[in-house]
């Protein structure tokens, strides 16, 4: 008898005022929804303008394999993210080698890299000095990975709008990578100095 009136009382209720009963979907609904909303409206934002960031691009680096340090090329696929600024797909020019994806953003004076291997596990961070908007496309950075003997490693990188060959990256690097001998710190030569 009990379980008869409280369905009664419960569908009386309902029947009578079921604008609780909307308004607290509707609530939920919202937020739930509201952060990607905001997401939403920024990524559309961001496509209205455009990006020199976005595009195809080469990434130039030595690497340890085998005990012998390789020059290696890969070709960086970067387009607009919904949480992070850019996302960015990295391929070896060399058949067989792990793809890495991963993440890109503007960080003070600088364009930091995550990218993550597919097939085993490994993550690479590398800082890039984000150069003065002046069509200036080849970067310069730094990058701490694993080489491909699996041992941490920490080196020079170049990042370009166009294929280079080896000698230009090797110029690039001596002139603007330098390597403390007594200390043994890297950064990278800024136009500050």
């Amino acid at each position: 008898m009990q379980l008869i009136d409280t369905a009664r009382n419960l569908n009386r209720l309902l029947s009578d005022e079921p604008n609780w009963l909307i308004a607290a979907l509707i609530g939920a609904f919202l937020g739930i929804c509201l952060p990607y909303l905001f997401l939403a409206i920024r990524f559309l934002l961001r496509l209205m303008r455009s990006d020199q960031f976005c595009g195809n691009w080469y990434h130039h680096f030595y690497n340890y394999q085998g005990g012998v340090v390789n020059f290696k090329t890969e070709t960086w696929k970067v387009r607009r993210g919904l949480r992070k600024r850019f996302l960015v797909i990295a391929r070896s020019t060399v058949a067989g080698e792990p793809i890495y994806r991963g993440f890109a953003w503007f960080e003070k004076d600088f364009l930091v890299v995550q990218l993550r291997a597919g097939g085993h596990e490994e993550e690479v961070f590398q800082r890039f000095h984000r150069p003065v908007p002046a069509g200036v496309m080849t970067l310069v950075g730094v990058s701490i990975a694993q080489d491909y003997d699996g041992r941490a490693s920490a080196g020079g990188n170049v990042l370009s709008q166009r294929r280079l060959g080896e000698k230009q990256v090797r110029d690039l690097l001596e002139r603007r990578i330098i390597l403390d001998s007594s200390s043994r710190v890297m950064h990278v030569r800024t136009n500050q100095g």
